[in-house]
């Protein structure tokens, strides 16, 4: 785990990190590490997006008619995620907070039992990676509202961003490398040097971009940059949404 590396003190030891990386300082103030001053970033590795989805029998079927629907009925609309605290919980936090609507979280324990609870009728909205949602949209059980990617995605080029009516909520899934302070900087650079060839045409990226995510292996200035704008994003949220730990 992350503490395991960050006492281990030694030049070999990675970690695989997400986004909740950036998250859980926010939503736990009492983690135990700073992954500022903690960890040492090597790279971003991937991002997927995630998407707002409905039922087909959803009363509202695009994202001006849902913020419509919450405006009118505060607290009353419900969403599912993943989880608290968890990427997918994030993003719609984040959208109602600068759409200026009130909704209900509802979080599950993992996506497949979001996935069932929100088949069942059990939340009006589900937010989840866009890969997961994919083949219910794609065979009408469900229907995507808005991707959280800040662009279109290839994948659903119909399906406006979110961003598009609400700027500023662009917020993707992603994965990263880091390793504790110790690491030399020449193994991180060699580190980032035999993955780079990996970005363009490789079979990791064939198969990564056909499950909807993006390989970056972008070095450690991106990921950096990725934990230092989104640790003050997580922490205005969490205590705008008064988001508490489990």
């Amino acid at each position: 785990g992350t503490k395991q590396v960050i006492a281990a003190q030694d030049d070999h030891s990675f970690l695989m990190i997400t986004g909740a990386v950036a998250i859980q300082p926010a939503v736990q103030p009492d983690i135990g590490y700073d992954p500022i001053s903690d960890l040492m970033p090597v790279s971003l590795v991937s991002e997927s997006s995630m998407c707002f989805a409905v039922r087909p029998n959803a009363p509202f079927q695009d994202l001006q008619a849902l913020l419509r629907a919450a405006k009118e009925n505060p607290g009353k609309i419900t969403y599912g995620t993943s989880g608290n605290g968890t990427t997918t919980h994030m993003a719609p936090a984040l959208f109602g907070i600068r759409a200026g609507i009130s909704w209900q979280h509802i979080p599950y324990r993992g996506a497949g039992q979001l996935l069932n609870g929100f088949m069942a009728g059990d939340v009006d909205v589900m937010s989840a990676d866009l890969a997961l949602m994919l083949p219910h949209i794609r065979e009408g059980r469900a229907v995507a509202l808005g991707v959280t990617a800040p662009k279109r995605s290839e994948m659903l080029p119909d399906v406006p961003s979110i961003t598009e009516l609400v700027p500023g909520t662009g917020i993707m899934i992603w994965f990263g490398i880091c390793a504790g302070r110790s690491m030399p900087e020449e193994n991180i650079a060699r580190f980032v040097r035999e993955v780079t060839p990996l970005k363009t045409g490789s079979l990791l990226e064939q198969r990564m971009a056909a499950a909807g995510s993006s390989l970056l292996l972008t070095g450690p200035q991106e990921l950096a940059a990725r934990i230092r704008h989104e640790l003050p994003l997580w922490r205005q949220v969490v205590a705008e949404a008064g988001i508490k730990p489990d």
